[in-house]
């Protein structure tokens, strides 16, 4: 069989000390929870620092003959698959570009 409901919220009650006071709470139905006012709304136009590209906004160039040179080298020396020792020998390019630009290559490579 399934579990039985949870039971009932416990209603709401103003506390005794406060009506002693004088505060004066507002009465809300039971289950009903009151809203917060609203935040005042600041209208002025206030100017946004310009956000960083992202990393697919970011303007591509091309590698150059010296970029490309220093890859296959590394890729020689350090291993095909070994795309952040690359990228660190290449010193301009992430190990994702140097990752990238080496497929391209060798796909290249085979299909001629």
């Amino acid at each position: 069989p399934p579990p039985p409901p949870p039971p009932p919220p416990p209603p709401l009650v103003a506390p005794a000390d406060g009506a002693a006071a004088g505060i004066r709470l507002p009465v809300v139905p039971v289950g009903l929870v009151p809203m917060a006012p609203p935040l005042p709304v600041d209208t002025r136009l206030v100017p946004m620092a310009p956000r960083p590209p992202k990393q697919n906004e970011q303007h591509r160039r091309r590698w150059t003959e010296g970029e490309h040179a220093m890859a296959l080298r590394g890729a020689a020396e350090l291993g095909r698959n070994n795309y952040k020792e690359i990228a660190k020998l290449v010193g301009t390019r992430n190990a994702t570009q140097v990752k990238n630009h080496m497929q391209k290559y060798y796909r290249q490579l085979k299909s001629d």
